[in-house]
C-alpha cells in the first residue's frame, strides 16, 4: 500500500486570536447545504460585526450574486371575495436572517473539541429544513451567534436549487459586501424590490431545452420495474463497518500529481482522477453490487439571462455504471466521464434537479435504488479550489479550514483544501477495503498519507 495509515486519536487544540472556517459536508441531497463558520477574538467584538450591517449587507449581496433566493411567491387571499388578491415578487427582511445572544457557548471549547456538533450553540446546529421552493419556502436562512470571545454564522441554502460550492461563492462574496458597507459607513440598506418573482422565473426557466442527462432519470424507472416495491438494504450484513478517514495531499504532491497525470487526461482535473479512483475502488470493495452510483456537485453552465437571477450555483448530480464495467474501466476513462459531464450540464438539467429534488415520491424511488442491496453509493464533493480562504469580513482571512470528520455520513467524501497553499485532505467515511484500494491506486503511489479517526 503507498498510503500509511494510523489512528488519529483527537487531540485538544490552541486558542488564540484567529478567523476559524468550519464546513460540515453535505448531510443529504435534500434538504439543505450548509456552512458553518467562526470568527474568534476574546478580547471583544470587532464593529464590523455589527448585526445590522451583516444582515443588510447579506441582503445585498443576494441582490448581486443570487436574487432568486429574495424573491417570494407570497399569495395574498381575500377571506372575503376569496381567491388570488396580489403577487409579492419581494418583501422587507426576506429570507430570515435572525440574531442570537449565547453565553454559555464559546469558540474556545469548541476549538478545544475540534468543533465537533455538540459543542456547538444550538442556534448554529439546529439549522431549519426547507420544503418545496417551488412553493414559495425559503430558499435561504442565515443565523448570527454573539459569544463572550466570538461570532458564529450558519448559513443554509435549499440544496435544491444549490450546492455547497454555490454557498462558499456566495459567503466569499458577501464577506467583501460587509467590509466594503463597513469601511465607506454605508450601514443602512435600502431592501430593492426585485422586478420578477419565482413562478416567473420558474416559467422562464423552464423554457430552456429540456435537461440533456436524463439517463439517470429512466435508469431508477427500469430498475424500479425489474424489481418494484422498496428493496433497500436491510440485514446488519449488509450494514458493512465503516470509518473516517482523512487522505491528505500536500500542495507539492498536487503539484506532481498535475505534472504527471496519465496520458490522455492531460486536460483533466487532478480532482476529477482523484473522484474517479474514489468511485471504482468503492465499486472494488463491493462486489455483489449490481449498480455502482456516484453522486457529485456539478457547476450550471448557464446563460447571461440565467445567471442574472441565480447566480454561479451549483447542484447535485448523478452518474452511474454497472459495477463490472467500471471495475474494468481505465482511471483515465472514468475522469473523462466525470469531468464530460460537469461540462455540458445545462440549464435544462438543472431545472429538472429542482423539479426532481422537490418531490418526495422522486426522492422515494431514488433511496429505493441508490440504497438497494444489489447497488453501490458514494458521493463525492469538492471545494478544494473554492474561494475558502477568501472570506474576509474585515478580521482578516481564515488561518484555518476546520472540519469535525466525525460528522462524516457514511458513503460521503469531502474534499477540502489541506491549507491556504492549496492541496487537499478528503474525509470519508468508507469501510477499511475501500481505503485499501485508494491507497494502491497507481495514480496516488508515494503522494497520499491516510490517517484513522478513532
Amino acid at each position: 500500500m503507498s498510503g500509511t495509515i494510523v489512528d488519529n486519536k483527537e487531540s485538544k487544540g490552541g486558542s488564540g486570536k484567529s478567523t476559524i472556517v468550519f464546513c460540515p459536508a453535505d448531510n443529504a441531497i435534500f434538504p439543505r447545504a450548509m456552512i458553518h463558520f467562526y470568527f474568534h477574538n476574546p478580547d471583544e467584538t470587532p464593529d464590523f460585526m455589527n448585526f445590522a450591517v451583516l444582515k443588510e449587507s447579506f441582503y445585498k449581496t443576494l441582490c448581486t450574486s443570487m436574487p432568486l433566493a429574495l424573491a417570494t411567491d407570497m399569495r395574498q387571499t381575500s377571506t372575503k371575495h376569496g381567491g388570488l388578491t396580489a403577487t409579492l415578487s419581494s418583501i422587507p427582511d426576506y429570507p430570515l436572517v435572525t440574531k442570537h445572544v449565547d453565553n454559555e457557548h464559546t469558540v474556545e471549547k469548541m476549538i478545544a473539541k475540534k468543533f465537533s456538533l455538540c459543542s456547538q450553540p444550538p442556534a448554529i446546529v439546529n439549522v431549519p429544513s426547507f420544503a418545496n421552493p417551488l412553493a414559495g419556502d425559503p430558499l435561504v436562512t442565515l443565523d448570527i451567534v454573539y459569544m463572550c470571545d466570538g461570532v458564529g454564522f450558519a448559513l443554509a441554502l435549499s440544496h435544491a436549487i444549490a450546492d455547497m460550492p454555490a454557498l462558499i461563492t456566495v459567503v466569499q462574496e458577501w464577506s467583501q459586501m460587509a467590509k466594503s458597507m463597513f469601511n465607506s459607513n454605508q450601514q443602512v440598506y435600502q431592501s430593492e424590490k426585485l422586478d420578477f418573482d419565482r413562478e416567473w422565473f420558474w416559467k422562464s426557466a423552464c423554457a430552456f431545452p429540456p435537461g440533456t442527462f436524463v439517463d439517470f432519470d429512466r435508469h431508477m424507472d427500469e430498475v424500479a420495474a425489474i424489481a418494484p416495491g422498496n428493496d433497500s438494504v436491510e440485514s446488519e450484513a449488509c450494514h458493512p463497518h465503516t470509518s473516517v478517514y482523512r487522505l491528505s495531499i500536500s500542495p507539492k504532491s498536487v503539484e506532481t500529481l498535475r505534472s504527471t497525470r496519465p496520458d490522455g487526461c492531460k486536460d483533466i482535473s487532478v480532482a476529477a482522477l482523484i473522484t474517479a479512483i474514489l468511485w471504482q475502488s468503492h465499486s472494488l470493495a463491493n462486489p455483489k453490487s449490481q449498480y455502482t452510483y456516484l453522486g457529485s456537485s456539478i457547476t450550471i453552465r448557464s446563460t447571461p439571462e440565467f445567471a442574472r437571477f441565480c447566480g454561479n450555483t451549483a447542484t447535485m448530480d448523478y452518474l452511474y455504471y454497472e459495477s463490472a464495467q467500471l471495475n474494468a474501466m481505465p482511471i483515465a476513462d472514468i475522469s473523462k466521464a466525470i469531468q464530460a459531464r460537469n461540462q455540458s450540464f445545462s440549464v435544462g438539467d438543472f431545472v429538472r434537479c429542482v423539479e426532481n429534488y422537490s418531490e418526495c415520491a422522486y426522492m422515494e424511488r431514488y433511496s429505493n435504488v441508490t440504497d438497494s442491496k444489489h447497488a453501490a453509493k458514494i458521493i463525492v464533493i469538492n471545494i478544494s479550489r473554492l474561494p475558502s480562504y477568501n472570506v474576509d469580513f474585515g478580521y482578516g482571512a481564515p488561518v484555518k479550514f476546520v472540519y469535525p470528520a466525525k460528522s462524516t455520513p457514511p458513503g460521503f467524501c469531502i474534499i477540502l483544501p489541506h491549507n491556504k497553499l492549496g492541496g487537499m485532505d478528503i474525509y470519508a467515511n468508507l469501510t477499511s477495503s475501500v481505503i485499501e484500494n485508494i491507497a494502491s491506486a497507481e495514480f496516488l503511489n508515494g503522494h497520499v498519507e491516510i490517517m484513522k479517526y478513532q
